[in-house]
């Protein structure tokens, strides 16, 4: 079976944790993330308060916090590129 390829770039965050080039998939990149018992309780509960999934909610969750960190990670990706560059 061929293996599926996640690795579209659509938000700039995922361009910058990204090691691969954009594919194309609307899917975005695939990771496996391990929750502690009462997180993961905690994500089915609230996901099914909400009626999303979770994908849906942790995705949520990141972009508010990329966009409340947007300035803190402009610079980053600056000082990344002057020490790479």
């Amino acid at each position: 079976m061929a293996k599926k390829s996640f690795n579209n770039i659509s938000n700039p965050i995922n361009a910058f944790i990204s090691d691969k080039e954009p594919t194309g998939s609307k899917e975005g990149k695939r990771i496996n993330m391990p929750f502690t018992y009462d997180n993961s309780e905690y994500l089915n509960i609230i996901c099914k308060l909400k009626g999303i999934s979770k994908t849906k909610y942790v995705n949520s969750l990141v972009e508010a916090d990329s966009i409340k960190n947007a300035e803190v990670v402009r610079q980053a990706k600056e000082l990344i590129e002057k020490m790479e560059g």
